[in-house]
């Protein structure tokens, strides 16, 4: 994954919020209407809009898709391990790749700039010596 360009991951994030939004608003159709359907029907909507964030250019939703699976995580009920529905399992995982794809650009674009940034200011004092 160390080969792969922040715009690359990127993309990646946001085909995965656009999975997972979309699978949390098709699951409407598999269970009966409840505040739980309506909390998944919210979630999948939050997942739609960070996904369409996510295929621009903007920093802003790259800090949003780390908090928001964060949110989502910390606000799902508590299961333990054998109890943990499949969905869940897999909403869980969906959750932890956003995150993770979002703050990988994150630092990979900050880490970027900031060497870029050395990198000038070392040609710059080296210009000015010789």
């Amino acid at each position: 994954m160390s080969q792969l360009s922040p715009s690359t991951l990127r993309t990646l994030a946001a085909f995965a919020a656009t999975g997972l939004g979309a699978a949390m608003v098709a699951s409407l159709w598999l269970r009966p209407l409840d505040a739980t359907a309506i909390w998944l029907l919210s979630q999948g909507w939050v997942y739609l809009l960070i996904a369409l964030g996510l295929f621009g250019k903007d920093r802003f939703t790259l800090y949003v898709g780390i908090a928001a699976p964060v949110i989502f995580f910390a606000l799902r009920p508590e299961h333990t391990a054998d109890q943990l529905p499949v969905a869940d399992l897999l909403a869980l995982l969906g959750d932890s790749t956003i995150a993770t794809l979002c703050a990988t650009v994150v630092w990979r674009l900050h880490y970027l700039s900031s060497t870029a940034g050395n990198r000038e200011q070392q040609a710059e004092g080296d210009s000015q010596v010789g």
